[in-house]
This record gives C-alpha cells, sequence and structure tokens, in this order.
C-alpha cells in the first residue's frame, strides 16, 4: 500500500513539475495571454465570425487555405474560446488548451510503460522540456500538433510488455483517441503511420498485442489519407523547387538537429553561416561533406544497436527520417526554410526522438560502463544547452513593442465594439479581423 501511494505521488510530482516549468518559463503567457499567428488571424477569426450564432458549428468545417490540412486541436480550441468567454479571455482559453496538448505526451511518459521507474521517466520528460527548439512552438495552439506528433511516437515505441487482454480496455482507447486526434491535427503525426505497420510487422506473432499495433496504424493511416487529400484540394501555397532547396535544407537539417543539441541555437546558426557559401558553391565539397555526415550517422546506428538491437534503433531511425522528411514538405512550401533561425519549429519532433534514442540506450541495463558515461556526458550536455535557452529562446523570439491583446480589446470596446474591426496580434504585423459570417 506504502509503495502504491509513493509510486503515485512521484507520477503526480512529475505531472506537477512539468506545469510549474511551464509557466515558469514565460508567465506572460498566462498573465498577458496572447494569439500567435495563424492562431488568431484565421482560427480565432474564423471561430468568432461564427460566435453567438444559430450556425456556429460550421466553424468546425474551417480548413487554412494556405495548407490545406486539416487542424482539429486548435479548431476546437479557438471556437471555444469563442463562444464560451469574453473576448478579453479568449486567448486564455487557447493558451490552456495548448498546455493540454503539450501535456499529453508527458501523461504517456508517466503512465505509460515503456519509461519504467521514477528515474527513467523524469529524465525522459526533461528531455522533451529542454531539448530545443520549441520556442516557436511553446502554448500555442498552432504548434500542438508537434507535441501531438510527440505523443504518437511515444504510443509507437511503448513495448507494452503486458498482453493486450489483461491491460486496460480504457487505456487502449485512450491511445487511440489520442492517435485520431493527433492524426486530425495536421499531417506531423500522420508520416509516423508506416512506423506503427513496422512496429506490426516486428510483433505479428504476439497476437492481440500486434493487432492493436496495426490498428493503431490503421488510424494514422486513415488520418494521413485525408490530410493529403486535403492538401492536395484546397491548398494555396505555391510549391518551391524541389531541386533548389534541396542542398540547402540538407545542411540546415544538420545544423539544426544534432549540432543545434550539442552546440545550442546560437552556435549551430553561427555554423550554418560559416560555413553555407563554402559548401553551396562548391558541389565536390558539399558531397564529400554529406557522405561524411551520413557515414558518422551509419556507423553512430550501428553502435547503438548493438547495445538496444536493430528493431529498436530502426524504429527510432525511421521515426527520426519520417519527422525530417515532414519537414522537407515544410521546406518546399517556405521559400526562407534554409535561412538559420528561421521555421524551427520542425526540428523540435526530429531532436527529442534523437534523445529518447540515446536515453533508451543509456538506461539498458547491460551497457557497459564507458558508454553510459559517454551518453551521460552527450546527455547531461545536451539537456545543459536546453536549460541555458529555455527562458532566453522565449525572450529572443518575442518584442516588447507587439500588442498586447487587453489593450487590443479595450481599444476596441472604446470604439463603440464596432461590428467589423481590425485587433493587432503577436507576432508584430498579424492581426485578429473580427466579422459576423451570415447564416445560411
Amino acid at each position: 500500500m506504502r509503495d502504491r501511494l509513493k509510486t503515485s505521488m512521484s507520477k503526480i510530482a512529475l505531472l506537477l513539475g512539468y506545469i510549474v516549468a511551464s509557466i515558469w518559463r514565460y508567465p506572460a503567457f498566462f498573465l498577458s495571454p496572447r494569439f500567435w499567428a495563424e492562431e488568431g488571424s484565421r482560427y480565432f477569426t474564423n471561430a468568432f465570425a461564427y460566435a453567438g450564432t444559430r450556425c456556429w458549428c460550421q466553424a468546425f468545417f474551417y480548413v487554412d487555405p494556405r495548407r490545406g490540412y486539416y487542424g482539429l486541436w486548435e479548431t476546437c480550441a479557438t471556437i471555444l474560446a469563442a463562444n464560451v468567454v469574453t473576448l478579453e479571455k479568449a486567448p486564455l482559453v487557447t493558451t490552456l488548451l495548448a498546455l493540454v496538448a503539450q501535456m499529453i505526451p508527458v501523461v504517456l511518459i508517466v503512465f505509460g510503460e515503456h519509461f519504467q521507474g521514477f528515474y527513467y521517466k523524469a529524465l525522459a520528460i526533461l528531455v522533451m522540456l529542454f531539448s530545443m527548439p520549441s520556442n516557436e512552438i511553446w502554448l500555442t495552439t498552432i504548434g500542438s500538433k508537434f507535441y501531438l506528433a510527440l505523443a504518437a511516437f511515444i504510443i509507437l515505441i511503448d513495448r507494452n510488455s503486458a498482453p493486450v487482454a489483461r491491460s486496460s480496455s480504457a487505456l487502449r482507447w485512450i491511445k487511440r483517441s489520442v492517435l485520431a486526434i493527433a492524426g486530425l491535427t495536421g499531417p506531423v503525426a500522420c508520416v509516423l503511420a508506416p512506423m506503427f505497420l513496422l512496429v506490426y510487422l516486428f510483433e505479428r506473432r504476439n497476437g492481440e498485442h500486434a493487432r492493436e499495433r496495426l490498428l493503431q496504424g490503421m488510424i494514422l493511416g486513415i488520418c494521413a489519407v485525408l490530410q493529403v487529400l486535403g492538401m492536395a484540394f484546397f491548398t494555396t501555397e505555391p510549391v518551391q523547387p524541389a531541386a533548389s532547396i534541396g542542398r540547402y535544407f540538407f545542411i540546415a537539417m544538420f545544423t539544426r538537429t544534432p549540432l543545434n543539441l550539442l552546440l545550442g541555437t546560437t552556435t549551430a546558426s553561427r555554423v550554418w553561416l560559416a560555413f553555407n557559401d563554402w559548401l553551396l558553391l562548391a558541389p565536390v565539397r558539399f558531397v564529400l561533406v554529406s557522405a561524411v555526415i551520413v557515414a558518422l550517422g551509419g556507423a553512430m546506428l550501428v553502435l547503438l544497436a548493438r547495445a538496444i538491437g536493430w528493431k529498436r534503433v530502426l524504429l527510432y531511425a525511421g521515426a527520426y527520417g519520417t519527422m525530417i522528411l515532414s519537414a522537407y514538405y515544410g521546406a518546399l512550401r517556405t521559400a526562407d526554410m534554409a535561412s538559420p533561425g528561421v521555421h524551427m519549429r520542425y526540428f523540435y519532433v526530429p531532436n527529442v526522438i534523437f534523445c529518447l534514442m540515446l536515453l533508451e540506450v543509456y538506461m539498458e541495463s547491460g551497457l557497459k560502463i564507458g558508454w553510459r558515461l559517454a551518453l551521460g556526458a552527450l546527455l547531461a550536455l545536451i539537456l545543459c544547452n536546453g536549460v541555458i535557452e529555455f527562458r532566453s529562446s522565449i525572450l529572443y523570439l518575442y518584442s516588447a513593442d507587439w500588442p498586447v491583446w487587453a489593450d487590443e480589446v479595450a481599444a476596441w470596446r472604446s470604439a463603440g465594439s464596432p461590428s467589423e474591426s481590425v485587433l493587432g496580434i503577436w507576432p508584430g504585423g498579424w492581426d485578429f479581423e473580427m466579422g459576423k459570417a451570415v447564416c445560411p
């Protein structure tokens, strides 16, 4: 009884610790909440247009025309904000729901079966918390798709040693629901569908558990089909030529994943700037450096496979690779992806996957002491860089002269609350355009 109480208290402590760290990173997000980019300019604009009308439910069918995919979490969050609270409190609702989305992978870590023991769970949460760069997606519902994709990955790597027949039916349905929500909140989680099918092939002799994996893969697969159809038919944003962005993206990827973790965002960006022209203007150099990077990555995977086995390494490497491919898709639609410090959000999930792979090897019981010390030092370096940038990266991204939502709403009310108006949101230059939809 005492051990069970101790275990429950330790789990609650981990959850509360993450919440406290989330608030401490930038308390102003809760004291003076804001809308961020498309969250306010598109999703809340759509939700507010239908709020209070008899056709308010039509807001659920909104698709961002720039990208074409459906965003379930941000759509539901902004509809709730537009219909339940006053305009002044609307950004607080989306901020709190963004925190809920960020908590989903934490809950899966704490209550899942893969991360055994308080020490392993705590380290996994620290990796998720301090793996950079996360400032661009922090506490905003348009960044929730990345945390939901991370939740899908945690479900993917869960060893689930207990047979399905003895496991909780409620837990199985919770995982299925998380996968469905993640798959319908943008295409990021959908790219993991093939990895669930790979797990099914690995475990196909495991009866009911293998069938559950197949079902999980099918859930993401169906969501992927829906998202691809949406992007095929509704996208209005032009696609950049694949050949022109390919070389830039490869170097940008390297500076934003391993180098970003090991050196920090600022130093990694300086490396990019220093070697940009030297590499990209000389094709031979680019090919040679790329070959060295690929060879080092392959050698690292071989060494890690000796500790945790090829199946686990392929699972991590495959998930990392599919997430990088989704980032490449973002690069095709974003002309400045290759610029250092721009659109870093696409690389948060791959960085967490990379660190969790290192952590699993570090926690392997049969690992030699030398390898454990080396991996421990590497993870400590990554976490130290993340701690250093945890608050400063938020301050670097935001500006003090951006609109304060409370002041924008107060000015609107003092002007007589006109039915059509424009209120400033974050970042500077983005707006919430107020208006009402006409119901048929």
